[in-house]
């Protein structure tokens, strides 16, 4: 199992009502938008969708600095619509309860599941079909995370939260999409793997998680009881070093470890 420890109690709840509640929103807007595109009629849903992914991917902040831009409308429409694409979020979004988790050395050194391979796919999908020359894996990660809730988006504030919490090598690493060719580049190992230690930090703390998120009192933050990944994009948000002089540790690793994207592998 892959070891973590999260904050206490008050800090936790201090850090889910300081998160910017723009943000909790935008997620909101979304998932919902992505729930009626997958069970309704993808084609009837894809516009407003497309409408809306375009303007929080904007608040995000895609088109600043070096950030993509985003394609227009019609084209991420179009691209929703594509039975791929459509199958891909679907598979993903269904994980959103039960995140993947190593409940034992059961994986092959360096060897990709299926699973693993259906991420790489929609992250590269998504690199192409919603944003205009885009090389770097944020912003695709940002979207996968707004679709389906799979894994948390490896933007600049998480990537220093995770550093600070003992996941060596996250802050000075880019995630180009061009190593996503090679599943055996550290950004792919880096990317696979840590959803499934959020799976294991979620089956190990989520009662002082929920109860955290219930404390708040804030429905909009109670809701992401059931959205593990997001809840961790946040606490990984929180404790960057601007605020976690502040929050303190909110999530992190029992024994930090510069290899720790290998943790899952078999020895």
């Amino acid at each position: 199992m892959i070891q973590t420890v999260i904050g206490e109690p008050s800090a936790l709840v201090s850090a889910f009502k300081a998160f910017n509640p723009d943000y909790v929103d935008d997620y909101w807007l979304i998932h919902g938008l992505t729930a009626d595109y997958l069970e309704g009629d993808a084609s009837v849903h894809a516009d407003r969708l497309a409408q809306e992914l375009i303007r929080v991917m904007i608040n995000w902040g895609a088109t600043l600095r070096r950030a993509p831009a985003p394609r227009p409308v019609g084209e991420i429409s179009d691209f929703l619509q594509r039975k791929e694409v459509f199958q891909a979020i679907a598979t993903l979004s269904a994980l959103r309860l039960t995140p993947p988790r190593i409940e034992s050395k059961l994986r092959a050194a360096d060897r990709l599941t299926e699973l693993d391979r259906r991420v790489l796919e929609l992250l590269t999908m998504l690199s192409d079909g919603l944003f205009i020359n885009c090389t770097n894996a944020t912003y695709p990660m940002k979207a996968m995370l707004l679709l389906t809730c799979y894994t948390c988006a490896f933007d600049g504030q998480v990537r220093d939260g995770a550093q600070n919490g003992g996941f060596s090598g996250m802050r000075g690493s880019r995630f180009l999409m061009a190593d996503l060719s090679n599943e055996h580049t550290v950004t792919v190992q880096k990317i696979i793997h840590m959803p499934y230690i959020l799976g294991c930090a979620w089956n190990d703390h989520q009662d002082k998680i929920v109860a955290a998120l219930t404390a708040t009192g804030q429905p909009r933050l109670m809701q992401l009881a059931t959205h593990p990944a997001r809840v961790f994009d946040i606490l990984l948000f929180m404790q960057n070093s601007r605020t976690s002089a502040k929050n303190g540790a909110l999530l992190r690793l029992a024994q930090p470890d510069r290899n720790w994207y290998r943790l899952v592998l078999q020895t």
